[in-house]
């Protein structure tokens, strides 16, 4: 997180500072809530919505649109990080388990519930218990797939 090591961090949320919106905050991502609300550094710009990022050779500017007033406004930035939550886009997979989260549920080589279905990543309930997201899957996809991408000679009985 930034807002350890930089002089200043503008956190942009679409959202309001409301309860029902989990203080400006998408749902789920209690944990990091808290330890962002603990930095000092951090500035928090609530129903703020992104339309641009510019510069010349760098990133110098960040421009966004008031949700609530409708003003365009502008930040001076040295630096941009962009952060799209942490709730798993794992609607398309309808024929896999899930867990609570909708983290598709896989064993140590990626299998899903459906023979045949991988996944591996963020998606996956793996990456919640092993720590932070992005990490890879500690099973190479390579191994869990190998029977499905080359079918296996019977051994030769000679």
């Amino acid at each position: 997180m930034m807002g350890g090591i930089a002089k200043k961090v503008s956190l942009l949320t679409k959202y309001a500072n409301t309860k029902e919106m989990h203080g400006g905050f998408p749902k789920g991502e209690d944990i990091l809530i808290k330890k962002i609300l603990a930095l000092p550094a951090v500035e928090i710009l609530y129903n703020a919505n992104t339309t641009a990022i510019t510069g010349d050779g760098a990133v110098q500017e960040l421009t966004y649109t008031d949700a609530v007033t409708g003003k365009e406004k502008k930040l001076a930035v040295d630096g941009v990080m962009v952060h799209i939550g942490m709730i798993p886009n794992s609607d398309f997979a309808g024929c896999v388990e899930k867990n609570k989260q909708k983290e598709i549920v896989v064993d140590i080589l990626c299998r899903t519930s459906c023979p045949g279905i991988f996944a591996a990543g963020d998606v996956t309930n793996c990456c919640s218990e092993r720590g932070p997201p992005g990490l890879p899957h500690p099973a190479p996809k390579d191994i869990a797939t190998d029977g499905y991408r080359r079918p296996r000679t019977p051994p030769r009985a000679d």
